[in-house]
């Protein structure tokens, strides 16, 4: 399975294509003549479409071989549109390549399903998938103790971005936190 991230034309019939995989994470494959008006590959090739991939390890890059769409990508909500791109620039921002990441090609494929649904929110379904990402990326803050010494019994809720998480106040620092409410 994969996910076309980028796509950008080179030479005069082929294509660079980025694509995220289960399996070998974040991968750069060259599409040859899949500009080509009469190329099998290019109708496969579009964003937010869930994709099987062959390809094999040229001298210099990998090639892509075959391409079948598993999944349409179908919702043509603006709404839709702008999250599911929003979706797919994160992982261009925060994810690298050749790093196998199953946990977050699963997380951006159920968003994409979801977006996909017509007439959906998508407020809440992005701020799932953001706080999810920062889980599996190892960036969520600690929320249910005290990042300094483990402890899960507050007076207070204080809590520190230096140390990524919440300080009981016996262990916080001067001027280093923010005082969070109980609800």
């Amino acid at each position: 399975s994969a996910l076309i991230i980028r796509k950008e034309d080179i030479r005069e019939h082929d294509r660079l294509l980025e694509v995220l995989t289960p399996e070998f994470g974040r991968i750069n494959l060259i599409a040859r003549g899949t500009r080509k008006i009469v190329s099998k590959l290019n109708p496969h090739l579009a964003f937010l479409n869930l994709l099987q991939l062959g390809f094999m390890e040229g001298p210099k890059n990998k090639v892509l071989i075959m391409a079948e769409t598993i999944e349409y990508f179908v919702n043509h909500e603006t709404e839709a549109y702008r999250a599911a791109f929003g979706v797919i620039k994160l992982i261009d921002q925060l994810i690298w390549y050749n790093l196998p990441e199953p946990a977050t090609f699963e997380l951006v494929r159920n968003t994409l399903g979801e977006l996909n649904q017509t007439k959906i929110d998508c407020s809440p379904v992005i701020l799932r998938f953001k706080a999810n990402l920062l889980k599996i990326l190892g960036y969520l803050p600690e929320l249910s103790k005290c990042v300094s010494c483990d402890t899960t019994k507050f007076e207070r809720r204080l809590f520190s971005f230096r140390q990524g998480g919440l300080l009981c106040p016996a262990c916080k620092s001067a001027n280093d936190v923010l005082q969070v409410a109980d609800s």
